[in-house]
């Protein structure tokens, strides 16, 4: 069983070989064609090179691998002073060499598993971690699925996994981890995730598109992100977060579908707080598991930004009778602690508008996808970031209700302008300083400094630190 589910992975491993010399082939057939003059070389020279994608996409696909073909065709043309088709046959050829290669290791590397006694689910971790490039032969890769497997089936302590992610220099990720956002079930899996495309992300284009087909998330923003080349400059360490992120977003939303099939009014609150991502898949359990038992009151509930970062479901809670200002523990939303005074609204009422449903983790995503490789946004704190991934959104939510546009149109405008506004400052705060006038109004929270009616762009103090409405 354990081969032949191995089997299918390897036959599918040569569906990213076409997809990998795709995207270099157009661009230099681009820039070919530009060079050229007169229209009839322009045809006969651009048929040319659509007719050696075909070749070079039969000789390095799985099944037909023949890199001695693609270098036979590359002098050919190097004979006849095509340069243009020499250079596409000679890339073809290491395509072919390297796919070769990874098929044969990946062949040994199956007998190796099987011997091993692995099971299809954890031998596709040396499967995977081959083709990311993660591991350079079969014996490396045997040894790396069977630590993981030790390592997943121990529930990896979460103190060891933000230590070697720390290690790797994926801060943001351990912060997520020790926070609590991944259950304990998940922390060996986001470690393994980690490991896998920050090692992908190293061997470029090619190795971020062989992870995603390895991993199944070509359907996800993640994966259509990386095919599109977004991710070419973004440093590995950011790349590696946002992938385990698309793979813990696909198992919250199987969750969230199953979670309304329920039919049951605390399943269906549960789906919703962690659609909004409010809450983390252990408060969504622990929400269903209660059945409504805890008696609590709610009004005037929105999305709220925590100093650390948490994005918390808050606002008028009433538990045994008694009101105040709080929210929900993203673990157990049947636990209630106050709201802090520098806690913040995800999207102020500024950037509100009537008619429109609340941000959910899939648009804060997006933003996130959009925003990741410009350097202002990398500079911001994880709050911050929040933050104009939240505008980001809003915007994004507004093109796509109001005009005519289309998705990738809206993505571009909600990405222009949500930094011209990191540009302005508008999502940082700094501390109070000698040179704020004494008369500047003071505010303990940023909704009092909203609803005080001063101009937009009036300097204020909220909480002790410098901004702007």
């Amino acid at each position: 069983m354990a081969n032949e589910s191995i089997a299918n992975m390897l036959a599918q491993s040569g569906k990213f070989a076409g997809q990998a010399i795709g995207a270099p082939i157009e661009a230099f057939g681009k820039s070919a064609g530009q060079q050229l003059g007169g229209m009839l070389t322009r045809r006969r020279q651009s048929k040319e090179i659509e007719e050696a994608k075909k070749i070079v996409d039969q000789y390095t696909t799985a099944g037909a691998i023949n890199p001695g073909m693609l270098s036979k065709k590359a002098r050919e043309a190097d004979a006849e002073d095509k340069d243009y088709l020499a250079k596409i046959f000679r890339e073809g050829a290491e395509l072919a060499n390297t796919n070769l290669a990874t098929g044969q290791n990946m062949t040994a590397y199956n007998e190796l598993a099987k011997r091993a006694g692995l099971s299809p689910e954890d031998a596709s971790i040396g499967i995977r971690g081959l083709i990311a490039g993660q591991y350079k032969d079969p014996s490396s890769a045997l040894r790396g699925a069977m630590d993981t497997q030790k390592l997943v089936g121990q529930k990896a302590t979460r103190e060891n996994a933000v230590e070697q992610l720390r290690a790797m220099g994926s801060d943001d990720l351990a912060d997520d981890v020790e926070s609590g956002m991944y259950t304990d079930a998940q922390v060996g899996n986001v470690l393994l995730t980690a490991r896998q495309a920050t090692a992908a992300a190293e061997q470029g284009q090619a190795g971020l598109e062989a992870f995603v087909t390895a991993s199944d998330l070509s359907d996800t923003a993640f994966g259509q992100a990386v095919v599109a080349g977004q991710f070419k400059d973004v440093p590995p360490k950011l790349v590696s977060k946002l992938a385990t992120e698309a793979l813990a977003k696909r198992e919250e939303d199987a969750f969230i579908e199953n979670a309304k099939k329920l039919d049951r009014p605390e399943a269906t609150e549960a789906a919703e707080l962690l659609e909004l991502g409010v809450i983390t898949i252990t408060g969504a359990k622990n929400l269903i598991k209660d059945g409504g038992k805890a008696e609590i009151q709610t009004a005037d509930m929105d999305q709220y930004v925590l100093a650390n970062g948490d994005v918390v479901w808050g606002g008028d809670i009433t538990v045994n009778g008694v009101e105040r200002r709080a929210y929900q523990d993203p673990n157990d939303p049947t636990q209630i602690t106050s709201l802090p005074a520098d806690a913040t609204k995800l999207v102020p009422k500024s950037d509100k508008k009537e008619g429109r449903v609340n941000i959910t983790k899939t648009e804060l995503t997006l933003g996130s996808i959009s925003l990741t490789t410009n350097e202002k946004y990398s500079d911001l704190n994880l709050k911050n970031k929040l933050k104009a991934q939240a505008f980001w959104a809003a915007t994004y939510l507004d093109l796509i209700r109001e005009e005519d546009v289309t998705k990738e149109q809206a993505e571009a405008r909600a990405r222009e302008r949500t930094l011209a506004r990191i540009k302005d400052g508008e999502f940082q705060q700094t501390e109070v300083t000698e040179d704020v006038p004494e008369d500047t109004p003071t505010f303990a929270t940023e909704d009092e400094a909203l609803a005080s009616g001063l101009e937009e762009g009036t300097l204020v103090i909220i909480n002790g630190r410098r901004a702007r409405l």
